[in-house]
């Protein structure tokens, strides 16, 4: 009964900072919790992020501020301004809850756990 308290005060800390797409990670957000995520807008056509949209074609891609070959599918809006154009160097922030899904990697000939936000930007 302890455990359960430290648990969700351990979740609301964790969630309470700005984050860079690069540290999201299927072992550390657990499924529907809730992140505030940073990155840039990337063009309709990137496949910088991990498989097809998760949910339907108007899914886009938040890449992380510093490694560029780093993005995270997200399922919502896109920002006012965001045109998805290679010259959009803005700074977007997404509040989000983490999804988790499977692709297949063909290259790999694999399946592989995939770490996609759902939610609506600030």
């Amino acid at each position: 009964m302890v455990i359960r308290p430290l648990l969700l005060l351990a979740g609301v800390v964790a969630t309470a900072a700005v984050r860079d797409v690069r540290t999201l990670s299927i072992q550390a957000d657990a499924p529907y919790s809730r992140v505030e995520v940073q990155g840039r807008c990337l063009p309709a056509a990137a496949t910088t992020a991990l498989g097809e949209a998760p949910r339907s074609a108007s899914d886009w891609q938040l890449q992380d501020l510093q490694e560029s070959a780093t993005a995270v599918w997200v399922s919502g809006s896109r920002p006012a301004g965001c045109a998805g154009e290679a010259k959009d160097t803005a700074t977007y922030v997404v509040r989000a809850r983490v999804f988790i899904d499977t692709v297949r990697v063909e290259a790999e000939n694999t399946r592989r756990a995939r770490l996609y936000l759902v939610g609506s930007l600030r």
